[in-house]
């Protein structure tokens, strides 16, 4: 299981999206992901018809983080499905319960399947939601 090896510290920045203030620092199987200050994010990307069940900015919050870093750097060679694996063991590490984590990790591997083609899109920007 992976482990967070740092606190996560961030600022609104828009109203859709956080600013880091410290890195969030993450290590899974070998796998160290640094994301830096200054890196900004939508938190988890939750339909607005699901979010009853999960907010974007709420408990996850940090695994939502390191998925999306994880999906826009090119030096992380990993499909989506692999990405959205680490995402899983991020919600593991802050202790989220298994039907909660499953249900998002279901939804992340349905939308990197149908929409992505489980191919890791290295042209997210800023915009996308």
């Amino acid at each position: 299981m992976g482990l967070f090896n740092s606190k996560l510290r961030y600022e609104q920045y828009s109203t859709k999206r956080i600013i880091l203030t410290s890195p969030l620092i993450f290590e899974d199987d070998g796998i160290l992901v640094i994301v830096p200050v200054g890196f900004k994010s939508d938190g988890m990307s939750i339909p607005k018809w699901a979010r009853w069940f999960q907010k974007p900015f709420g408990f996850g919050l940090e695994a939502g983080i390191i998925h999306d870093f994880i999906l826009e750097r090119k030096e992380f060679d990993l499909t989506f499905l692999e990405a959205n694996d680490i995402f899983d063991n991020c919600l593991k590490a802050l202790g989220m319960g298994w039907w909660h984590r499953n249900i998002l990790e279901l939804a992340c591997n349905f939308n990197g399947i149908i929409i992505h083609g489980n191919k890791k899109p290295n042209n997210w920007d800023e915009e996308q939601s």
